[in-house]
């Protein structure tokens, strides 16, 4: 991402209405009545470390429900590159056509397509079947120079949801870790199957509209909640979140909007405090 000065913007912003306002209505305003912009957007808030460490854990635990929807009725054969694939009965004493199976997605050492180490999913049934559930684990799995870590990954299918094809996923105790930065993450979401769920042998045209809540530790301890206010729209044709909206709220401070636009696939975002914008890139 950019490295904004955000908070020196918005200090000044707010600083100068604080001025004009107290001229303009010097006679009817005390000054108890102005605010005072230091407890609006307090220093500690680092805004473009919150908002980064916040898009790396939205970017790389949805990659992981991508993974989890292209491979899992794949193997191998259908293949020609990196990543390799394994799906194999979980319980070597069954019949290997049938489940729980654990599906293996290894980018290798040197990696590919941005990422290196192992996914491991074990799936009670069909991906596609209803109340289907994937446990996800991870072995030195790196998605775009972040290590990616959690205590629990789940997805579970809901069947339909208001008529549509649903997903839960739930991520507990989060961790992603760049050099020496590490930030905290976790969420309860719903992904709903927008689009290509007809088409099962083209994974490409899948489309998810994404709902709910997460809460995290920025690197630097500061910690926040986020609520989708509009659905983020997750495709397998693109890497980053599409479009939709969510609000991210440190603790007691002001909340912050992400907005992700709706131009298609890019990589940028809009981050909205106090009136005042900034464009930001997603890792």
């Amino acid at each position: 991402m950019k490295n904004v000065k955000l908070i020196a913007t918005l200090m000044a912003s707010l600083f100068s209405f604080v001025v004009l306002f107290t001229a303009c209505e010097k006679d009817d305003v005390t000054s108890a009545t102005v605010p005072d912009p230091t407890t609006l957007i307090p220093a500690t808030v680092d805004d473009t470390k919150m908002a980064e460490d916040n898009m790396a854990a939205e970017v790389s635990y949805s990659g992981v429900f991508q993974e989890v929807n292209e491979n899992a009725e794949t193997t191998d054969s259908y293949r020609i590159a990196c990543p390799s694939l394994s799906i194999v009965a979980t319980d070597s004493t069954i019949a290997v056509n049938r489940y729980p199976k654990t599906l293996t997605v290894d980018y290798g050492a040197t990696g590919c397509n941005d990422k290196q180490g192992k996914l491991i999913g074990v799936f009670s049934g069909r991906f596609r079947d209803s109340l289907t559930t994937v446990d996800v684990t991870f072995d030195q799995y790196v998605h775009n120079g972040y290590k990616v870590e959690a205590s629990k990954y789940r997805i579970t299918n809901l069947g339909k949801v208001s008529g549509k094809h649903s997903y839960r996923l739930e991520v507990e105790n989060g961790v992603i870790t760049k050099g020496t930065d590490t930030s905290k993450w976790a969420t309860d979401r719903v992904y709903t199957w927008e689009e290509g769920r007809d088409t099962p042998l083209s994974r490409l045209d899948d489309v998810f509209l994404v709902t709910g809540n997460a809460n995290g530790t920025d690197r630097t301890g500061f910690t926040y909640t986020t609520v989708v206010d509009s659905a983020l729209r997750i495709s397998n044709a693109c890497k980053w979140v599409e479009s939709g909206q969510l609000t991210v709220t440190p603790t007691g401070e002001l909340a912050r909007t992400v907005n992700f636009g709706n131009t298609g696939c890019d990589n940028k975002a809009t981050l909205i405090i106090a009136g005042q914008s900034v464009e930001v890139t997603m890792p």
